[in-house]
């Protein structure tokens, strides 16, 4: 199925006069600036996380190269979803979705996620951090509260296991502001964290905060995609019962698609009350109107505030992408590998070191390439048993639960095969390809 609409974007800025500035520019917003400090949790020292990290010294040259990466890595997660679209050549399918993973993140954080924070830049807040702001939030009721409570104190103030005796959030009384810290964004009433801004209150908690993907920026952004094209699908199965995404001629707006896969099935968490945003006095107007502004702002191919934080080849993808035409998109090259670093890495190479991002040595590096290579070590072709996807798509993940990452999508009647021996709950370990990973057994076949 192929969404049909209109193709340039003149139409789109001279038809939007609803469009109200009741956000600062992205050119304030972006990078560090003393109004955010109060949305941002400092971590444990000892806190390992998988950036980019946004380094605060050097804000300019270090802001290009931190969007930079995020914009690859949310184009390749979000590309891992909806690779059969372009498989399939329906091109401008691909690019909406491609253009709503970004869109969505840049709208709620600006591409927020990690900062590090220089020495003697005390900037520990103690109710942020011990989770009693919460008494001042208006908008929970006691009981929510109560729950929050609960949830921030399990996922942010006490050890994940007993392996792991650490508690993510450091206590303020044990901050040290001579040295660097890392840092994780938080909403401005602070129920959600991250740079899909994950809200706390939720059904977001047992699958992205109980495994503590936000310690990972790649994990965060591939849970917040999943969630975008859980309602992308939804959308494009029913987006005919939506009179509201349509032009008067009858052609479906790609834009209108958008602003409605926010408001009904990311913003209104699955509601389904798509068309919300035509209707300036419902009680989340302001919420839509948000939205419109940021996205205007940000398809505009001449002055997106992203585009100084674009390498050049990226600027082709992108003012491509956002022209949502029915035409192949271009490629990017594949994002790199990113290793676990915490504050206490960058005291010894220095802040200015950004590349420990990166990985911090060369041994770290081959420690990880080894790893892999275990993973997907051949076996002898005898030993495994083959066997075929039964189902029109199936995601092969990097364990044996549905809140493990996906690795790949396989499709209807692709082949894997088995590995002898690796079966846990009703999950099997296969081999797809010179991939390795593990699909619910419900949906292969002999």
């Amino acid at each position: 199925m192929t969404l049909l609409g209109l193709t340039g974007l003149a139409y789109f800025w001279a038809n939007n006069s609803d469009t109200f500035v009741l956000r600062a520019p992205a050119s304030e917003v972006f990078g560090f600036n003393r109004f955010s400090d109060k949305h941002y949790l400092t971590l444990n020292t000892q806190q390992k996380v998988i950036g980019p990290i946004l380094s605060q010294t050097d804000p300019n040259g270090k802001a290009t190269e931190f969007y930079s990466k995020i914009f690859d890595l949310t184009v390749h997660n979000a590309h891992r979803f909806v690779s059969h679209l372009e498989k399939a050549k329906d091109f401008e399918s691909y690019k909406i979705f491609i253009l709503s993973s970004l869109v969505v993140s840049y709208h709620e954080s600006f591409w927020s996620h990690f900062r590090l924070l220089e020495p003697e830049s005390d900037r520990c807040h103690v109710a942020r951090n011990d989770g009693s702001y919460i008494e001042n939030v208006k908008s929970l009721g006691e009981r929510d509260t109560k729950i929050f409570k609960e949830n921030f104190e399990k996922h942010f103030l006490v050890p994940l296991n007993e392996k792991q005796n650490l508690a993510p959030v450091v206590d303020c009384k044990d901050f040290n502001p001579l040295k660097p810290a890392i840092q994780l964004i938080g909403t401005s009433d602070g129920i959600g964290f991250g740079i899909y801004q994950m809200s706390m209150r939720f059904g977001f908690v047992d699958e992205y905060f109980l495994p503590r993907k936000y310690l990972s920026l790649d994990d965060s952004i591939n849970y917040g995609v999943d969630l975008i094209y859980k309602g992308f699908n939804f959308l494009r199965k029913n987006q005919g019962k939506y009179e509201c995404l349509y032009d008067a001629n009858g052609i479906l707006n790609k834009h209108k698609f958008i602003r409605g896969l926010w408001a009904g099935m990311f913003n209104g968490r699955g509601s389904k009350d798509i068309c919300r945003f035509v209707d300036l006095d419902n009680k989340w107007a302001k919420n839509d109107l948000n939205f419109n502004h940021d996205y205007t702002t940000f398809v505009n191919p001449l002055n997106s505030p992203i585009l100084d934080h674009l390498s050049e080849q990226q600027k082709k993808y992108f003012v491509d992408l956002v022209e949502l035409e029915d035409s192949e998109p271009l490629k990017l090259a594949a994002p790199q590998l990113q290793y676990p670093v915490n504050a206490e890495d960058f005291e010894s190479v220095g802040l200015g070191k950004i590349e420990i991002t990166q990985g911090k040595t060369e041994e770290k590096i081959k420690e990880k390439t080894e790893d892999k290579a275990d993973d997907n070590k051949e076996v002898k072709e005898t030993e495994y048993k083959k066997m075929y996807v039964a189902v029109e798509m199936l995601n092969l993940r990097e364990g044996p639960s549905h809140r493990t990452r996906i690795k790949k999508v396989l499709y209807l009647n692709d082949e894997v095969l088995l590995i002898p021996g690796a079966e846990q709950n009703g999950w099997f370990r296969v081999k797809a390809g010179t991939d390795v990973g593990w699909l619910n057994s419900k949906y292969i076949r002999e």
